[in-house]
């Protein structure tokens, strides 16, 4: 029993130790997600929306991402519309452009354009596809 106990101790601390060892990173959700994760919250922290379909909730699979972000607001089944996207966006800073979350069950093309037209922004980037949502950045005069 001493002897078992012994490599079953050894087993342990290799594993413990080998992923600092060998520089192994484990399989995680965000890992390959790292670069936007990086981007949105150092470089891109702009107002943000997520303009979200219930009928596909899957939020929490972004969830990461969306929570680096300082100033955001979440359109749960909200039509896109001007009236709606300037009462969400009023009292915000623009002029550096918005980042907006789609998720799946979307004319992401619509929503886009609704987007860009309410807030005269007329660039439109698509940044990265998340696990649930894509991700653009509106920004530029039009």
């Amino acid at each position: 029993k001493e002897k078992l106990s012994k490599i079953l101790l050894v087993v342990i601390i290799f594993v413990v130790v080998s992923p600092f060892l060998f520089r192994i990173e484990p399989q995680v959700t965000y890992s390959d997600k790292r670069e936007i994760v990086n981007k949105l919250e150092n470089e891109l922290n702009l107002p943000t929306l997520y303009w979200f379909n219930s009928s596909n909730n899957r939020f929490l699979d972004d969830i990461l991402l969306f929570s680096v972000i300082d100033e955001s607001y979440i359109a749960k089944d909200v039509e896109c519309n001007n009236e709606n996207i300037n009462d969400i966006l009023k009292d915000k800073d623009t002029s550096k452009g918005i980042i907006v979350f789609i998720n799946e069950g979307q004319n992401n093309d619509k929503v886009l354009n609704a987007i860009s037209s309410a807030t005269n922004l007329g660039n439109i980037t698509h940044l990265k596809r998340m696990n649930a949502c894509d991700v653009y950045k509106i920004w530029g005069q039009v």
